[in-house]
């Protein structure tokens, strides 16, 4: 019971010096909330970057490549042709894979959805929500080369992979697959939107796959879709480079040393690097 007292004491005597000191305890409260924020972010950035493993089979054996230009600066942008020319040489890897991010406009037509049911509750019929024309919104999109899920050893949760449709059918009938986050977050997990269309960019697209939980693939977060490379200039017509793809990745076959690996990249190389300016040798 003392020790109660005492404390209650000491609260007290506390409230009433932070009350008389209202600048002092403003100032205080901002910087430990600003301390603790900086700290969040820092430590999370740490995690999404540092600490978390790709995923994937064996993500130790995975190799970035790009371009090192005359300058001496790298350029890890190379186009669609560049990445086949790779993917179709390069023998010593297991898979080579090309990757891009984007955000495109996204609409969903007859997809009971969050922006839906945001609009059928009280506040949407108030009036009260933005309004969002043909329930539009922007979604971010990872651009993968159509091997991507199969190098690194990941199946669909639900549905399929670019891999099973082949080129012929997604230039047919182009696909998409959504993640399984996005899945749950804007379609409550709804198994009816496989086979569903959508629109990217005014493209539209069928969903013929789910990503599993919380798949990142060789980014730092969840996309909210999944977008074969070789449908870019559906996203992008106007493009005058059929697409370009951020950091080619190889997958190492195994029992070869590195430098075995990095001599067996022929010198075919020189006809691509003369497509992109400025660049004289693969780093």
């Amino acid at each position: 019971m003392i020790l109660l007292e005492t404390l209650r004491q000491d609260l007290r005597y506390a409230a009433r010096t932070l009350f008389r000191n209202a600048g002092f305890t403003t100032v205080s409260v901002f910087a430990l909330a600003l301390g603790i924020g900086v700290n969040t972010v820092a430590f999370t950035a740490y995690k999404a970057f540092v600490v978390r493993p790709l995923d994937g089979r064996e993500p130790g054996t995975l190799v970035n490549f790009a371009l090192r230009l005359q300058s001496g600066a790298t350029n890890a942008r190379f186009s669609y042709p560049d990445y086949q020319g790779y993917r179709d040489r390069l023998h010593s890897f297991t898979g080579v894979i090309a990757f891009s991010i984007d955000q495109l406009r996204f609409t969903a037509s007859g997809i009971a959805n969050r922006r839906s049911a945001e609009a059928g509750s009280w506040m949407g019929r108030l009036g009260l929500l933005p309004a969002t024309a043909n329930n539009a919104e922007f979604a971010s999109t990872f651009i993968v080369s159509e091997n991507y899920f199969s190098v690194l050893g990941v199946s669909a949760l639900r549905g399929r992979t670019f891999e099973s449709v082949g080129l012929p059918e997604l230039a047919a009938s182009p696909s998409v697959l959504v993640s399984e986050n996005y899945w749950q977050r804007r379609f409550f997990g709804d198994p009816s939107v496989l086979g569903k269309s959508i629109r990217l960019n005014g493209a539209a697209f069928t969903i013929i796959g789910i990503t599993p939980h919380n798949f990142i693939g060789t980014s730092v977060a969840a996309p909210d879709f999944w977008l074969p490379l070789s449908l870019y200039p559906l996203i992008h017509p106007k493009s005058n480079r059929l697409a370009f793809c951020s950091w080619p990745s190889r997958w190492w076959r195994p029992g070869r040393r590195r430098g075995e690996r990095c001599a067996s990249i022929p010198w075919w190389r020189s006809d691509i690097s003369s497509r992109t300016s400025d660049s004289s040798q693969t780093g």
